[in-house]
C-alpha cells in the first residue's frame, strides 16, 4: 500500500523580495505546529511512519517542513528540499518520482510539503474528489500498489502510481 501525505505551507508573510523567498508569519508558525500535532496523532494511532519527505525548496515550505518534522520528531528521516516541487502539478511531482526511484522505490509513505494550487489539483485528481487546501491543510491519500493477486508480487513504482488517478483514497484531512 503506498500513501501520500500532502501538506500545504502553512501561513506566509506577504511582502518579500520575491515570492520563493516569503517566510512563515508568526500565525503560520502556530499553524504548523498545531497541524503537526494533529497529524502525528493519526499516525500514532494507525501505526503509520513516515519513509521519506519531499519539500519545495520555497522558504515557506522549508519551514513548514521544520516545524512539522520536529514535532512529529522525524527530522532524521530522508528528505529532499527541491525547487521542482514549487507550483507544481502531478506531472512534475512524477518527474520528481522518477528522479529520485532509487531511494524511494521501497517506501511505502511519502510526505509532500507543496504549495496551492498545485497539491490541490494533485489531491482532486488522485482521488477523483474535489479537494481544496487551505494553509497548513493536510490529507493523507492511500493506493494499493499491488499487481496482481499474490500479495508478494511487484508493487507498483511511485511514480506510475500516480498514472492511477480517480483510484486513490482519501483517508484523512485535517
Amino acid at each position: 500500500m503506498k500513501r501520500l501525505i500532502l501538506m500545504r505551507h502553512s501561513i506566509a508573510a506577504v511582502e518579500a523580495s520575491t515570492d520563493f523567498e516569503r517566510k512563515l508569519t508568526e500565525r503560520g508558525i502556530v499553524k504548523s505546529k498545531s497541524q503537526a500535532m494533529k497529524l502525528d496523532d493519526y499516525l500514532e494511532k494507525n501505526g503509520i511512519e513516515i519513509d521519506f519527505s519531499f519539500v519545495s525548496s520555497a522558504v515557506r515550505t522549508k519551514e513548514t517542513f521544520e516545524y512539522v518534522t520536529c514535532l512529529l520528531e522525524i527530522k532524521e528521516t530522508p528528505h529532499v528540499f527541491t525547487r521542482a516541487l514549487y507550483l507544481t502539478g502531478i506531472r512534475e511531482l512524477k518527474r520528481v518520482f522518477i528522479d529520485y526511484n532509487d531511494k524511494i522505490e521501497d517506501f511505502d509513505t511519502i510526505m509532500l510539503f507543496l504549495h496551492n494550487n498545485g497539491v490541490s489539483k494533485i489531491a482532486s485528481r488522485l482521488s477523483d474528489m474535489s479537494i481544496y487546501f487551505d494553509t497548513a491543510n493536510i490529507a493523507i491519500l492511500t493506493f494499493d500498489d499491488r499487481v496482481g493477486e499474490d500479495i508478494n508480487e511487484k508493487k507498483i513504482l511511485w511514480n506510475k502510481s500516480l498514472d492511477y488517478e480517480g483510484n486513490w483514497e482519501l483517508d484523512y484531512f485535517i
